[in-house]
């Protein structure tokens, strides 16, 4: 029955060949469109080709063959199959085939298709090959004398990353992307390539080579359980082939929000190995509040009235970061308001995660309310608001840019005869929307675009240098680089503190009358000869200091330890971290008891720091730092205007 059922397929060759040959054509067109590839399209014709072709070579045969036994008809079908073996290896002889090609038209079409496409389908496996192996010999002849980055996924976020980073380093760098399979888009691979960087299929944990050279990496996956998985595969991978090295040219950066993420990477040991978390959502609201700072929207009585739409996880950063920052001592006031639709369970989440965060030290309130419906509008009016600093960030670019068009008409009806309105920004990912607001209206900006969260900034920013600065000074000055690095990636927590600390200088600045900006290469180094700090000048910023520190703590969920509890312990200690409960979470007043408890002057720990701030900045030839960072001093004109660095 099988043998009758092959006779008759072969008896109908030409219908079954053309029909192979037209399914492969369909097949590799579809493949070529979808993959935006061509060497796996020209592979699958190449079969179906080699298949229609077989089958009308058989059937020749077969008619040809009719009278013969069995065995003969056996070694037919080898030979045919032999025939076409042979094509593929381009090592037929074409004047037999031809012969039999003559019979037919079909045949003689296919069989010319097949001739020409062979050397074209082996030449691109060739050139696939030979890609592969240029790429390894790049890599192995310059990964000693260049920076190299690796990239866990190639991707439109990890391009645009790699283009800023070559961009910086003049192109005098390497990078590269691992676990490029062929399913990725054959347009972001040309794209990278044009770019210079090198392209492999295995992943950027087999890449781990002497920690002397410079080598960065981004594990920045969309599966962020890969990304932290990935990081702790490499710094155990290193702390085990190169135990006691000096791990400072060694960078691994972990893109994710996930809560548990800092608390697995503190857990371990690092070995010193420079390893930390990129938390998008923390980057964009400290990137806001440093180069858009809170005090440049303030009123004339002193106080700053911020508005934050959306509790999301941007939300929640963005009223964190913007409490801490808000602290600039008595004279002046702060209030933050929130608005979602889920603003009462949102409230409740996060007295469940700062439980001091709602105390009577701070001005926060929530209001329950949808943006897309009347009741918006109808809150607003309700609370009398009058913002002065508006941050949009709700679930779209869409949505947001909406709702502070919204904001924007609501605010000016409601004072028309001015033109002082407040400052409005709105999250906008997409970068071809970023910037479309602040065509017209220059307190009205997009912030939080994927160009920023990737880009160089995320590795050696403004505010990155001065918070490596910042934990020098901590360190008590130490000069050597290498144990600074090493001490700053100890821990989460120590990145997070110095970028905040960094951070709020610019805030302390501004009540002396102050404003920073980067000293450029083009610059004459100065400073203004008035500028000094006097006793009276320190001792108000260690004050402004102090509660910026209890601001930020409470925000990371700390909560103050009674004198009694921390006796309780038996450990003189002024924190219990397992509790989160820290001694010195009290009133500047306050400190003073727990100064005397303890034997530390904490007060002049607050002023000792405030008294490097010159230093941290490099406001003079003297004031050298970790980071050779310079600034310039300039007097702040009293006006409301945004003053960005």
């Amino acid at each position: 029955m099988l043998c009758t059922l092959l006779q008759r397929l072969i008896g109908s060759g030409e219908w079954v060949s053309l029909c192979i040959f037209l399914i492969s054509l369909i097949l590799a067109c579809t493949v070529a469109v979808k993959k935006l590839d061509i060497v796996k399209p020209l592979l699958i014709l190449g079969m179906g080709l080699a298949v229609a072709d077989s089958f009308l070579l058989l059937s020749y045969c077969q008619i040809e063959s009719q009278n013969c036994g069995f065995n003969d008809k056996v070694a037919t079908i080898f030979a045919s199959i032999m025939t076409m073996t042979q094509m593929v290896t381009l090592n037929a002889n074409y004047k037999d085939i031809f012969i039999h090609a003559s019979k037919s038209n079909l045949f003689l079409l296919l069989v010319s298709i097949f001739s020409i496409l062979m050397p074209v389908i082996w030449g691109s496996v060739l050139l696939t090959l030979f890609e592969s192996f240029a790429n390894w010999f790049m890599y192995q002849l310059f990964r000693r004398f260049v920076p190299v980055y690796f990239f866990s996924e190639l991707h439109e976020r990890s391009l645009e990353l790699a283009k800023s980073i070559l961009l910086r380093n003049n192109k005098k760098c390497l990078c590269i992307f691992c676990k490029v399979s062929e399913d990725i888009p054959s347009g972001l691979k040309e794209e990278a390539k044009s770019l210079r960087c090198l392209l492999f299929k295995k992943s950027e944990t087999k890449f781990i080579k002497n920690p002397k050279n410079a080598q960065t990496f981004f594990e920045l996956s969309e599966n962020q359980d890969d990304n932290l998985a990935n990081s702790l595969c490499l710094i155990k991978s290193y702390a085990e082939k190169y135990e006691d090295a000096d791990f400072s040219s060694v960078r691994i950066f972990l893109y994710s929000e996930q809560e548990e993420a800092p608390v697995v990477l503190n857990s371990i040991d690092k070995k010193g190995l420079p390893a930390s978390i990129i938390n998008r959502d923390r980057f964009i609201a400290n990137d806001l509040l440093f180069n858009h700072p809170l005090f440049n929207e303030i009123s004339e009585d002193k106080k700053s009235s911020v508005l934050i739409v959306g509790a999301g996880k941007s939300g929640l950063e963005l009223l964190k970061t913007s409490l801490w920052c808000g602290q600039l001592g008595s004279d002046y006031s702060l209030e933050i308001t929130v608005i979602d639709k889920h603003a009462d369970s949102v409230k409740k989440s996060l007295q469940l995660e700062c439980p001091e965060f709602f105390n009577d030290e701070y001005k926060i309130s929530f209001i329950q309310a949808d943006v897309t419906y009347p009741e918006f509008i109808e809150k607003l009016d309700s609370n009398m608001f009058a913002p002065n600093y508006i941050c949009v960030c709700l679930g779209n670019d869409e949505l947001n840019i909406r709702t502070a068009q919204n904001l924007r008409s609501y605010f000016k009806r409601k004072n028309i005869e001015s033109d002082e309105q407040p400052f409005i920004a709105a999250m906008v990912r997409n970068d071809s929307k970023n910037g479309i607001l602040s065509e017209n209206a220059p307190n009205f900006i997009t912030f939080g675009g994927n160009s920023l969260v990737y880009s160089y900034s995320v590795i050696d920013s403004n505010l990155e240098r001065l918070a490596l600065n910042v934990h020098q000074v901590y360190m008590n000055g130490e000069k050597e680089k290498r144990k600074i690095l090493k001490d700053y990636y100890k821990n989460e927590y120590n990145i997070k503190s110095d970028r905040a600390n960094a951070l709020h200088i610019r805030y302390k600045l501004f009540l002396l009358g102050y404003d920073i900006h980067p000293l450029s290469e083009n610059e004459r180094f100065k400073q203004p000869s008035e500028f000094s700090l006097l006793e009276k000048d320190i001792k108000k910023l260690a004050q402004v200091e102090h509660e910026r520190w209890n601001a930020y703590t409470r925000s990371e969920g700390w909560c103050r330890a009674e004198l009694s509890q921390i006796a309780a312990t038996k450990n003189n200690s002024s924190k219990i971290p397992d509790a989160k409960l820290h001694a010195c979470l009290c009133s500047w007043d306050e400190l003073d008891e727990v100064s005397e408890y303890f034997g530390i002057d904490y007060k002049k720990y607050d002023e000792d720091f405030v008294r490097e701030i010159p230093k941290i900045l490099g406001l003079s030839e003297k004031d050298s730092n970790i980071t050779g960072t310079r600034y310039v001093l300039s007097k702040r004109e009293y006006e409301h205007k945004n003053s960005t660095i």
